[in-house]
This record gives C-alpha cells, structure tokens and sequence, in this order.
C-alpha cells in the first residue's frame, strides 16, 4: 500500500511537469523557412536544445473537485489548493534553467527533458484539500483533511521550513525525462530520471481535527543495482548513501531468490509510457516500471501510534500498469 501511494505522487508531478513543457510549433512560420546554401550554411555556429529560465512564483486553488463518476459513486473536494512558501494562501518558488532537445534515435524521434528541479528555496510545492469525503449511493463518508506537504524535486534538500532535517538529501542530481512515440504507432513512451524529498503526508481525519495517518520524511532516490545492504532503523545514518535519481523505465537488473545479481545479459529492459484509449469508455493507460529506494522516516497513526522508519532498498518494479478510466 505504501508502495502505490509514492508511486501515484511520482506520477503526480511528472504529469505536472510535462503538461506544463513550452512545445509549441507555428505552420505560419514554418511556411515561411528557406533553405540556406553552402556558403551561408558555413557562417552558423550550430547550437543544440532550448533552455527555458524559470524564475516564477505561483498559487493555483479550486473551490470543488470530484474524481470518478459523477453520477454515481466519486471522492469529493471541496476546496483544492496547490501552494508554497508554508502558507495554503501563498505561492510556490521556481528557479530553474530547463532544458528541451528534440532529436531522433533508432528512426523515432524523441523529445528530452533535463534539469527539472523545483521548487526554489526551503519551502517546497504543497497540495492540501479539506473535508474530502467518498460520495455513494448509501451517504456520503468523510475521510477529512488530506495533504502533500512539502514536495522537492530533483534538488539537494538540507532544510524543510527553515528547520534542518535529518538526513539531508544530497547529491541528487537534476531529473530528467525522455518522451517518444511507440515503435509501433500511438502513444508515448520513454525513460525518465527522478529524485526528490516529500516532508508530510497526512490525512487529519474528521475533516479539522490533527491526527489521523501521517508519513513524515519520505526519500525517493536511486536503487544500487549489486550491492544489497541494510542501512540501519536510525534515520540519521542514512544520509550517506542517499544520492542519485531513480528510475522510470530502463534497464534493469535480475536477481535469484537469495539476492545475488544474475548475469548482465539477464537484465529486463523496460520503457515508461501513457498511451489512451477506449474500452466502454475513455480510459488512460500508464505504464510505470521503476527501479528506486524509497525511504519513510516515521510512519504513525493519530500522533500516538508509530510504527517508526519504513525502509525499501533496491526496489525494482519490471511491470506496474495504471488505468484510469472514465476520463
């Protein structure tokens, strides 16, 4: 269970990134292009890629938002905000370069992604609703406040709120993303990197009273693919070996059942990617295989109960295919 739910965040926010990527082409202008002969083509200095400033501050809210069927069974939010700086009336802080190269490999071309990181500065990227409830045919049930508090993306991460945080997340290099059409027609597919840092995950239940479920300290980073260890239950020792990004799509490693590594020519090679279709209705297939380290600080139950750190080191999905239906 804890599994789906930092998988569906990852999902989440490359969504987020990739629906809010500059792609734009003009027939006007592309009417107008000219070839250029010899002597003019040995006067350009060839450059590769666009790079796009991020430098932004910004604050989305919904008064309402529902997910399923609206005439029949559905979760409800009333309120929807998508905010920073620690504050649900405030904004979040981009300051990034992104970079977009469009090229072509294997007869397909490709659209790549790099240095996504976000946001700026010690306050990161929050999603809160209140009062969300479950509407069905029987009556309506509250599951109360939910929120993603503090989400950090491809970035070093040594403090949260202004407060140090330990560990630190270090090291984590930018991340990025490759897109690309199916060998076969249709849809999209590629391979993408991705480190980052969640701060709280909680759902307050009874709509305003603290308490509930609550995952504090959420480290998303790179398996390390031939060496298994076990990095201890005190979360101030793991610092050391949280660097790198994990991976969506790739090549991946094979293991036998007592943990050794098989031959390399055994690894299991697997692509990210989102194709839409219709089945009886309008539905969004994603595939998501991932090879990551995914580490929880303190898991707990209305602030009483704790079940302490939560370790998963070198986890590695070959297959996770996601449906959404009903679009």
């Amino acid at each position: 269970m804890l599994k789906s739910g930092c998988i569906r965040i990852i999902i989440i926010l490359l969504v987020f990134v990739f629906l809010t990527s500059p792609l734009a082409r003009d027939p006007i202008v592309q009417a107008k292009m000219q070839a250029i002969d010899d002597e003019e083509l040995a006067m350009v200095e060839a450059e590769a890629g666009l790079t796009v400033g991020l430098n932004l501050n910004a604050y989305a809210s919904a008064t309402s938002a529902s997910l399923g069927d609206s005439a029949g069974e559905y979760l409800n939010l009333p309120s929807l905000n998508l905010f920073g700086n620690g504050v649900n009336s405030q904004g979040f802080t981009v300051s990034a370069g992104l970079n977009l190269d469009i090229g072509t490999s294997s007869g397909r071309t490709y659209i790549y992604l790099s240095n996504i990181a976000l946001p700026a500065g010690n306050f990161g990227l929050s999603l809160f609703s209140s009062n969300v409830n479950i509407v069905e045919s029987g009556g309506n049930r509250t599951l109360g406040n939910v929120g993603i508090l503090n989400v950090f993306i491809g970035r070093t991460v040594t403090t949260v709120n202004a407060t140090a945080i330990s560990p630190a997340l270090a090291n984590v290099t930018p991340a990025w993303l490759r897109i690309g059409p199916h060998a076969s027609g249709g849809g999209l597919e590629g391979v993408g990197q991705l480190g980052g840092y969640i701060d709280n995950i909680r759902i307050d239940a009874g709509g305003g009273t603290p308490g509930g479920l609550s995952i504090r300290g959420t480290y998303i980073y790179s398996a390390t693919p031939g060496t298994y260890y076990a990095s201890g239950t005190d979360p101030a020792t793991w610092a050391q070996g949280m660097q790198g990004n994990a991976w969506l799509g790739g090549s991946f490693r094979t293991y036998y059942l007592n943990g050794n590594l098989r031959p390399t020519t055994s690894n299991v090679d697997t692509l990210l990617s989102m194709d839409i279709g219709t089945n009886g209705s309008s539905l969004m297939k994603l595939s998501l295989p991932m090879a990551a380290t995914i580490k929880i600080r303190a898991f707990s139950f209305d602030g009483i109960t704790s079940f302490g750190p939560i370790m998963l080191d070198n986890v590695i999905f070959y297959r996770q295919d996601l449906y959404l239906r009903h679009l």
